[in-house]
């Protein structure tokens, strides 16, 4: 059975900018969900990237979901299976701004099978690695300020 279906957007998030596939009794397959914790990420955004994982759970029922939050160096790294109870973060640990270690610890934990990662970031980040083998989609939780912009392969979105 087919996980996702991406062919049909969600219009509840249309007039956000965002695209979501539109609920059709389908479940999303594994979704990796990485919010930058980093201290440029005002708690507005970091807020807002809570709200949208709830969003994403709720309306969509993905079944796994690997939610990483980094700065410098992955501070959470949790595995969420379909049904499971999903306990938002009431703190994050801050620091400067490094995505590199979140694929390195992907890469270690072997994770397989992943549908797509979504970046919530102010993409702040100039250490962007190689093309992954799974879409990327980024989420700019802030008006554009001095970012360097996300690598070709991504998929940009502004949710400021």
């Amino acid at each position: 059975r087919d996980t996702e279906d991406w062919c049909s957007p969600d219009r509840r998030f249309i007039s956000d900018d965002l695209y979501f596939p539109s609920p059709s009794g389908r479940r999303l397959g594994h979704v990796c969900l990485v919010t930058d914790t980093s201290y440029s990420m005002a708690r507005e955004e970091l807020q807002n990237s809570i709200e949208q994982t709830l969003g994403l759970i709720q309306s969509y029922s993905p079944e796994k979901i690997t939610r990483i939050e980094f700065c410098e160096h992955v501070a959470v790294f949790e595995v969420i299976e379909h049904g499971d109870e999903y306990e938002p973060p009431t703190e994050f640990t801050r620091g400067g701004t490094c995505i590199a270690p979140v694929f390195e610890r992907l890469d270690e934990e072997g994770a397989e099978n992943i549908a797509v990662m979504i970046i919530f970031s102010d993409m702040e980040i100039d250490d962007w690695p190689e093309e992954p083998d799974f879409p990327v989609l980024c989420v700019g939780t802030s008006p554009p300020r001095s970012y360097n912009a996300p690598p070709d392969y991504a998929e940009y979105i502004d949710a400021s």
